[in-house]
């Protein structure tokens, strides 16, 4: 029996194809998603199917196009394009903490860095101890502090906790309570020995219930430092530190002491951080910057003027940077409430990623006549550094696309116990071509769905492909983006 359910779950996670004998018209891809529906659509409600892409004069093809549907993390590259493009960061943007100290005391100066984890923290620890301080009689943090340990080894991880009796799975928003016990065990170095890495529970206060787990890993906080260290290059073997308080303060008190040491953190710049939030689908740094930014207010004022220069009229509705759904209690009764965008409005954020890549990367661009001076093959380049994950090689469409689809588009993927999305800018012999595919359904059986939902999306990019012809990027990765490798910061430093 148990190896049959094996057997089950193993041929629901290959991409399964069947013909649907589309023909070499780029007009007649709708055609195909229709018959593709036909063989893929028993675990799939028709009206809760959407797929859209760019056709050769520019206008839109596909179906049931203006329905908002649930996109799930698809909702990233809104936040992402949001923050380097909307926001006064950009992509250059860099989070910069400060850490000041006297020797005895420390207060950390937050900078809103949606990404300091774990590894940043053990940086800051084998600095302390460089500078011969051991011991801390308190330690405290402002406002505009994020501390968030498991957002990188644990992309997937989502910081929830109890609002109110009306609201029990929340996107992340920093809470002092728990950042202040985070902070109290990952100081400690007293505890890395014999404590297990710090899971979502250990963070959350007690009554509190989640939607995601990250995983118990077994290790102690010594053996992740340890492992680290060797990627890293930590200088301290055997760290050594006592905190006796943690607590939060908006005063710094060290701002007159000429004194004190600063250590500052310095943070990769933002369209990298960007890139890995994308390619690995981190929820936490993604609600982080969601919540940084204004929130679900100010995101709706900001992408209406979006949509509206591109004369979008679709609906939107976010209540989250991620995706990751939001469940409220009215009249009794449970309610889920997710991000949802029309196939419509997608492409319209994809035609805006392009627009913006191009223009950061090509240094001749015009703004005024919105020409590009470089080559075509350039900006292809260019188009593989879209802040988004390349198919083959890297993040969630890595090993689904390696095989026949390697280094043809870049894309995110969205997958929620209510919806699959996948979405795209393919490289293709009549250009490039945007792409959206978002699949609705019940929870019920949500796994099976989820797979049937994806071999979907294989076969309409197999279709895609084989009317407007397969090519490729050319991409080459300048920067490690797995989790195990990839460094949030670019230093740090005693600076004063």
């Amino acid at each position: 029996m148990i190896l049959w359910r094996f057997i089950l779950i193993f041929l629901w996670a290959i991409p399964f194809s069947q013909a649907s004998e589309c023909s070499g018209d780029e007009n007649d891809l709708t055609t195909c998603w229709e018959k593709n529906l036909e063989l893929f659509g028993n675990d799939l409600s028709k009206p809760q199917q959407s797929y859209c892409y760019i056709k050769e004069d520019g206008s839109i093809g596909g179906s049931n196009i203006d329905k908002p549907l649930v996109i799930a993390s698809v909702s990233k590259i809104f936040t992402s394009l949001w923050a380097i493009q909307r926001s006064q960061l950009g992509p250059d943007h860099e989070f910069v903490t400060k850490f000041y100290t006297d020797g005895e005391n420390l207060h950390i100066e937050g900078g809103h860095d949606p990404l300091f984890a774990s590894r940043s923290l053990y940086a800051v620890v084998d600095k302390l101890n460089q500078l011969g301080i051991h011991k801390l009689k308190k330690v405290t943090f402002d406002e505009k502090f994020y501390f968030t340990p498991q957002s990188i080894d644990n992309p997937y991880y989502a910081q929830v906790y109890n609002k109110s009796s009306t609201h029990y799975c929340i996107p992340y928003q920093p809470i002092k309570g728990h950042l202040k016990d985070d902070l109290a065990y990952y100081l400690n170095t007293e505890e890395w020995e014999t404590s297990l890495r710090v899971t979502s529970n250990a963070s959350i206060p007690r009554g509190s219930t989640q939607c995601l787990n990250s995983k118990l890993t077994g290790e102690s906080l010594l053996k992740d430092y340890t492992d680290k260290r060797k990627v890293f290059g930590y200088q301290t073997t055997h760290p050594k530190l006592i905190v006796s308080e943690v607590e939060s303060s908006e005063a710094n008190p060290f701002l007159e002491n000429k004194n004190a040491k600063v250590i500052e953190y310095r943070s990769q710049k933002l369209g990298k951080l960007v890139k890995f939030i994308n390619v690995n689908s981190a929820n936490q740094p993604s609600d982080l910057l969601f919540y940084t930014l204004g929130g679900k207010d100010q995101f709706e004022k900001e992408f209406k003027t979006t949509l509206s220069e591109n004369n979008n009229r679709s609906g939107f509705d976010f209540i989250s940077g991620s995706g990751l759904s939001h469940k409220t209690k009215e009249s009794g009764k449970w309610n889920v409430v997710s991000n949802k965008a029309s196939c419509r409005t997608v492409l319209s954020i994809l035609e805006n990623f392009l627009k913006y890549t191009n223009r950061v990367f090509d240094p001749l661009f015009d703004p005024k006549t919105d020409r590009f001076q470089t080559s075509a093959e350039t900006r292809y380049k260019n188009i593989a550094k879209m802040y988004m994950a390349v198919s083959g090689v890297e993040g969630t469409v890595h090993k689904r696309y390696q095989s026949e689809f390697p280094q043809s588009f870049v894309g995110k993927t969205g997958t929620l116990g209510n919806g699959s999305s996948l979405v795209g800018t393919m490289k293709t012999k009549k250009g490039l071509r945007h792409f959206v595919i978002i699949n609705n359904y019940t929870n019920q059986n949500y796994r099976k769905k989820a797979n049937t939902a994806r071999n979907l999306q294989y076969e309409m990019v197999k279709d895609m492909f084989g009317v407007l012809g397969k090519s490729q990027f050319q991409y080459q990765p300048t920067q490690k983006l797995t989790k195990e490798s990839f460094k949030p910061y670019q230093s740090v430093e005693v600076v004063q």
